[in-house]
């Protein structure tokens, strides 16, 4: 269990399986339908969170921070291109994928570091080939993460 979770207990907890799409800013277009078909193909819900300021035709809602921990936490895959989504993907062991906004170079640097961090191979998705979802990082994020600890306690 995460620290995390603590601020997360009390929420709603819905019993349809989903993909979590998060979506901040509008400096480059998600391909939406395709991450809906991929939804459909996997028997999934979408349930797409945006930051204030995403401007599209889909119906799109927002979180305060614990519903947005909790779906995360809740989700069977997270599609986004927030950073802080990838991290907490990581922290909850969930399947996840990222859609590189390419907006300026130090994002796509942060997704790198962050990868390499935390030992595993990047989770950049290219539309339309969702495949990356199904690949598990797990066991190499444990590995990673119990020799990381074993080092620094030596």
């Amino acid at each position: 269990m995460s620290f995390y979770s603590n601020f997360i207990d009390y929420c709603f907890v819905s019993i349809e399986r989903y993909i979590l799409v998060y979506k901040i800013c509008n400096k480059k277009e998600f391909d939406i339908p395709l991450i809906y078909r991929f939804a459909e193909e996997k028997k999934l819900k979408v349930k797409y969170v945006t930051a204030n300021d995403v401007v599209d035709p889909y119906e799109k809602t927002f979180a305060s921070i614990q519903e947005w921990l909790c779906l995360i936490d809740n989700a069977e895959y997270i599609i986004t291109n927030s950073f802080h989504a990838s991290v907490f993907s990581i922290i909850f062991h969930k399947q996840f994928g990222v859609i590189a906004t390419g907006d300026t170079e130090d994002k796509v640097v942060r997704f790198d570091s962050l990868f390499e961090t935390c030992g595993i191979e990047k989770r950049y998705i290219n539309v339309p080939d969702f495949s990356i979802l199904d690949i598990n990082y797990n066991d190499k994020l444990y590995d990673f993460s119990s020799s990381f600890l074993i080092n620094k306690l030596n």
